[in-house]
Order: structure tokens, then sequence, then C-alpha cells
């Protein structure tokens, strides 16, 4: 289909694998020991974990925030695009931030189950503990996310800013906005940092 289209592809990559790019360029991964990265996508939940920098454990859950979209679209009877802004934190008049945190939490109980069952077979299969979460996508843009998420699995989570690292002109850039929805471009950034030979 690429050569049809006129292109000659040059290298095809993996989520999984272009998240761990993206953080890679802030962070030093091979100094931190077991680290999970968590890819909160709409319809999936991207997880890899992380052995002194090196993927240990990937798994594709079919499972992602949309369910939380889905359970406002039904609580509050209103479209999606109306429930995307509600979880971000735009709420209509007379609308109670903690029921739709609420709400929210209740539709992330299978993706926790998935998750805790993932660091559990990690744990035993490599005699490690995850020590540290990093999460993107837009899942990591709900306010609170990382605190919820910090409690329940038992390991500090950090929303990954994948720009920290990026140098921006404020004359050409919102710096606040990037920053803001910087967590959805983890995966694009990881895929741009990508070294290769054109020849």
């Amino acid at each position: 289909m690429l050569t049809a289209a006129g292109l000659k592809p040059v290298i095809i990559d993996l989520d999984v694998f272009a998240l761990v790019n993206a953080i890679s360029i802030s962070r030093n991964l091979e100094e931190m020991g077991s680290v999970a990265v968590i890819d909160l996508g709409g319809s999936f939940t991207h997880l890899n974990i992380l052995m002194d920098g090196v993927t240990s454990y990937t798994r594709d859950i079919p499972i992602g925030q949309d369910a939380g979209t889905n359970s406002l679209m039904s609580k509050y009877d209103m479209d999606y695009r109306e429930s995307e802004s509600m979880k971000v934190g735009l709420l209509p008049e007379g609308t109670e931030s903690q029921e739709v945190v609420d709400a929210i939490i209740e539709s992330y109980e299978p993706i926790l189950e998935e998750l805790q069952k993932s660091f559990e077979f990690f744990s035993t299969t490599s005699n490690s503990q995850v020590e540290k979460a990093f999460i993107c996508g837009g899942g990591a843009l709900i306010p609170g996310v990382d605190g919820f998420l910090t409690d329940r699995l038992g390991v500090p989570v950090e929303i990954f800013n994948p720009l920290e690292a990026l140098k921006f002109g404020s004359r050409k850039f919102d710096l606040n906005s990037l920053a803001q929805m910087a967590p959805i471009a983890t995966v694009a950034i990881g895929l741009a940092t990508r070294k290769f030979n054109y020849l």
C-alpha cells in the first residue's frame, strides 16, 4: 500500500517502543530499575515494563479510557464530545466534579485489574517489582489520575511530559497549552527520535 502511494518504507516501529524512546530523551531508564510505561489510549491500554532500560514485558490491554467517556455519556445523557471535555475538567454549570471523578474511576476498574495482574505476572517471572510507572496518552489528561493510579497500583505514578527535554520558541507556540496536551504526543515524539540510515 505504501509503495503504491509512491512512498518507500524505511522503518516500521511499535507504539510501546516509541514510548520508551520518548522517555529516554529526558530519563536514564537504565538506572531506574523496573519501570512501567502505561499509555492510556481510547480503546487500548499499552503496557511496557522495562528492567534497567530493556523491555522485559509488554502487553496490549483491549480496554481504554473510552470506557470513562461512555460512562459519562450514559450518566449525563450527553454526546461524545461533551463527555470528553468533562473528563479533562471542563464541567457544565451545575455539575459536581466529584460525581464526574467517581464515574470515571468506576470505569477504570477493569483496566486496573488487568494492570495489577500484569504487575503480578512480571513480579513472579522476573523476581523484580515495578518501582515506578509513567503514564501518557489521552487518559493521562484526566485530573487526579496519577494520584488515583498511585494509590491503586502501589507504586509512584508520574504523568510523563515528552516535551520537557525539547526547546520551543514562545513566540510561535503557547507553551502552557503545549504542556497541558503533552502526554498525548508521547508516541509521535518517540517515533520522531528514531534514528535510521536512509541509504
